[in-house]
C-alpha cells in the first residue's frame, strides 16, 4: 500500500526504494523458509499472491500514469486474469493444482520486476540507456504470451488425463 501511494503521488524515489525493499525482503523470506524448512501451505499461497498484487498494482498504476505503454499493461494484466480463471476452472474440474510455475513463467516474473525497477530507477535514481527499456518491453511481451500459452497447454493436457467429475 505505501508503495502504491508513493507511485500514485509521483514520489518516485520513495516508490523505487519501497519496491526494492519489497523485492529483497521477499527473496530473503523465501530463502529463509527453504533453509529453515519452514515452508507452509499458507505461505506458499500468500507469497505468490502478494507478488502478483505488487506486480499488478505496479503495472496498473504505471500504465495509468503513462509510464508504461498501455498495450503492455493490458497484456500483463490479461495474462494474470487468464491464468487466475484457468486455475479456477482447473480446480473445479480436476481438483488440487499439481503443477509448479514453468521456467518461462519465472523469467516472465523476473522481467516484470526488472521493468518496473528500471522505470522507477530512471524516474528517481539513475537514467539508463533507452535500449534497456525497449529490450525489457520486447522480452516481456514475448515471455508474457509464451508463458500464458505454456499454462494453457499444460491445463488442457491435464484435462485430457483426468476423467470428468
Amino acid at each position: 500500500m505505501p508503495f502504491s501511494i508513493a507511485l500514485i503521488k509521483g514520489n518516485y524515489p520513495i516508490a523505487f526504494w519501497l519496491f526494492f525493499l519489497a523485492g529483497w525482503t521477499d527473496l530473503l523470506d523465501g530463502l529463509l523458509a527453504r533453509y529453515l524448512k519452514s515452508q507452509t501451505k499458507l505461505g506458499s499461497f500468500l507469497d505468490p499472491l502478494a507478488d502478483k498484487l505488487l506486480a499488478a498494482s505496479s503495472f496498473i498504476i504505471s500504465g495509468y500514469l503513462g509510464i508504461l505503454p498501455l498495450f503492455l499493461v493490458v497484456l500483463v494484466v490479461a495474462r494474470e486474469i487468464g491464468i487466475f480463471i484457468g486455475l479456477a476452472v482447473y480446480r473445479h474440474l480436476i481438483g488440487a493444482i499439481q503443477f509448479a510455475p514453468s521456467l518461462i513463467s519465472k523469467l516472465n516474473t523476473a522481467l516484470q520486476v526488472l521493468l518496473i525497477g528500471d522505470v522507477l530507477m530512471e524516474k528517481s535514481v539513475l537514467k539508463l540507456p533507452d535500449f534497456v527499456f525497449d529490450f525489457l518491453v520486447i522480452a516481456l511481451v514475448i515471455t508474457t504470451i509464451w508463458s500464458f500459452l505454456v499454462y494453457v497447454h499444460q491445463g488442457f493436457a491435464d484435462l485430457k488425463k483426468h476423467p470428468k467429475k
